[in-house]
This record gives C-alpha cells, structure tokens and sequence, in this order.
C-alpha cells in the first residue's frame, strides 16, 4: 500500500529477490484498490489500461509481460514515438493513465528519462524497478543510481 500512496517510489533489488512478484502484487492491489480490471480483454482499443508497464528496451518489456501477466511495452512506444515528429506525450499532452511502473532502470538514460517525466501529468504515480549493477543505460547518465 505505500507503494500506491505516494507519487513516485523508487523500487530496487538484485536477481532473485523478485521485483517481477512485486511489480505484479502492486498492479493487483492497484486494482482492488481502485476497482478496475487488469484484464487486457476489458479495454477498447482507444481506452487507456489502467497500469501501465515500461521498459528500456522490447527484450525488458517482453520479460516484464511474461513475468506479470500484464501488458507491458517499450519507453518510447508508451511514449508514442513516431520517427522524425518525435513523441507523441510530451509536456502539452501527457500520458494518459494513473500508474506507471518502469523496469529494468539501470538502462534508463538521461535523454529518454527527461522525455518521459515531462509527459508524466501531475495525477500519475510513477513507480521505478531496477537493480543498479544490472546493465547500464546506452546514453548519457545514470539515472537510477543517480535517483
């Protein structure tokens, strides 16, 4: 419950201590909490799922998915990136959605991490997972280490 009680959490933990079971359990609560299904099948196409789960890259989020049972996606596609106009979700048009939990944030660069907090709106609560001697982020930065 502290996890959904505050803005942003910052969530870390080694291989094996199970960030997939947490990242699962805080979407379950979420749902019991506000009342709303985790069932991918109870959404039309145009309505926003409820948590949103992200990752560096499609290898990460592809792990998160399998190991939550939710929908999970890149950081640039949940940011709508669409080639030479940039994002989609940017400061005058946010990401819609009420949780978002970002995996794997040892990749996360400074770049990327920028864009992505500028189209977070005021309402969301922001939930980062990772393990800062896992993989280092491409880019500039070390955002996790740094939070």
């Amino acid at each position: 419950q502290k996890a959904l009680s505050s803005p942003m959490l910052l969530l870390t933990g080694g291989p094996g201590t199970g960030p997939p079971l947490v990242i699962k359990g805080i979407g379950e609560l979420y749902s019991e909490l506000h009342g709303v299904s985790l069932d991918p099948g109870d959404y039309k196409k145009d309505e926003t799922f409820p948590v949103l789960l992200a990752a560096p890259t499609g290898r990460a989020a592809k792990r998160m998915s399998e190991s939550t049972g939710l929908p999970a996606v890149t950081i640039h596609r949940l940011l709508g990136w669409n080639g030479a106009e940039g994002f989609t979700y940017n400061e005058d048009q946010p990401i819609e959605g009420k949780l978002i939990i970002i995996d794997e944030a040892s990749m996360l660069d400074i770049c990327l991490t920028s864009h992505l907090f500028k189209a977070l709106p005021k309402h969301i609560q922001l939930i980062v997972v990772g393990d800062e001697v896992q993989l280092p982020s491409l880019g500039p930065g070390q955002v996790l280490r740094d939070l």
